[in-house]
């Protein structure tokens, strides 16, 4: 034999299931004239299977190993085998393709089938249920995060709202943080312009003056607030 005509292998410094993985795809066939190619026109004598067996599927049943080779040998020997390839040709008619991967497909499927935990009636109809709760929960809190609001100068209908879903501690510390952010961005403009700049305490009160004409705490905008109340449009 000359040694071009040797098949190909992986070299030693691969894994054992990269070089089977290798020599199964090296050693697979391709029908390029429609149809598939059978084992028993590909391999001849070697090949006592039906004579509707794919030779991809053949090889891994014969000369495969561990679940692969055992669902290859299911796919091609049980009772409505024949049907089923019959089939697969008459729909994809990539039928070479499928007859390689197949198996595998299986045998991975098989093997999470195995290890998913198994539930008495009783478990599988309390899972459904907590699932059922769940789902009424999630559409609740999905119905409150999307308000059906009336529309206005200030609102549009329909608008997520996410403060919907804060508690209120999470709301104070939001509503400190936009203030705050408004200090800082009014503070910028302020310094741009050459103007004096205000303490946080400053801008978040409402000011000697107001105090001194009477006014108390509640009773007039804080320059934070209108900062706030011109950021928070932006966030809905």
């Amino acid at each position: 034999m000359d040694e071009s005509d040797e098949p190909r292998q992986l070299s030693p410094r691969h894994s054992p299931n990269d070089r089977e993985l290798s020599r199964r795809l090296l050693g697979a066939r391709f029908s390029h004239a429609g149809g598939y190619i059978r084992a028993r026109e590909e391999a001849g004598e070697l090949c006592t299977g039906p004579e509707w067996l794919p030779f991809n599927l053949w090889q891994t049943a014969e000369y495969g190993h561990g679940p692969e080779s055992d669902c290859a040998r299911a796919l091609s020997s049980s009772a409505s085998a024949e049907k089923l390839w019959k089939a697969i040709d008459a729909r994809y008619g990539t039928t070479d393709a499928i007859a390689l991967s197949l198996p595998a497909v299986c045998a991975n499927a098989k093997a999470r089938w195995a290890i998913t935990p198994r539930t008495s009636p009783s478990e599988y109809r309390e899972q459904r249920e907590r699932l059922a709760r769940n789902a009424e929960q999630l559409a609740v809190e999905l119905e409150r995060f999307n308000l059906h609001r009336d529309p206005d100068d200030h609102e549009l209908p329909g608008l997520y709202d996410f403060s919907e879903l804060m508690t209120q501690s999470e709301l104070d510390a939001l509503d400190q943080a936009v203030r705050y952010t408004g200090w800082v961005i009014t503070s910028r403009a302020l310094e741009r312009a050459n103007q004096p700049l205000p303490t946080w305490g400053e801008f978040n009160d409402i000011g000697s003056k107001a105090r001194a004409l009477g006014y108390k705490d509640g009773d007039l905008y804080t320059p934070a607030r209108e900062a706030a109340m011109t950021i928070y449009p932006l966030m809905y």
